[in-house]
C-alpha cells in the first residue's frame, strides 16, 4: 500500500500524508452505509470505534496512534475521577 501511495504522490505532487487523509475522507461515505443499517446502539459505537482506530492507524502510523490513544485514555480517566468543576482545567494542562 505504501508503494502505491508513493507512486501516486510522485505523479500528483501531493505528499503521502495528505493522500492518506484524502483516502480516509473519501472512504467515510461508503463506510456510513453499514453504520446506518445498524440499529443497536452498542453495535454502532463498536463500529465507530473500530473504523476510527483503523483510520488513525492508517493515517498516523503505530507510534503516533499509540500516543493519541494514550492521551485520550488519560483525559477520559481524568474526566471520570476529577470533580467536574476542575476537570476541564486538568485535561487542558495534560493535553
Amino acid at each position: 500500500m505504501e508503494e502505491f501511495l508513493q507512486s501516486i504522490s510522485a505523479s500528483s505532487g501531493f505528499p503521502v500524508d495528505q493522500l492518506k487523509y484524502l483516502a480516509c475522507l473519501l472512504l467515510l461515505a461508503p463506510l456510513a452505509v453499514p453504520f446506518r443499517a445498524l440499529h443497536n446502539v452498542i453495535l454502532k459505537h463498536l463500529y465507530s470505534v473500530i473504523v476510527s482506530f483503523l483510520m488513525l492507524w492508517f493515517c498516523l502510523g503505530a507510534e503516533s496512534f499509540a500516543h493519541s490513544f494514550g492521551t485520550s485514555l488519560v483525559c477520559y480517566l481524568i474526566l471520570l475521577y476529577v470533580p467536574h468543576k476542575h476537570a476541564y482545567k486538568v485535561v487542558f494542562a495534560v493535553s
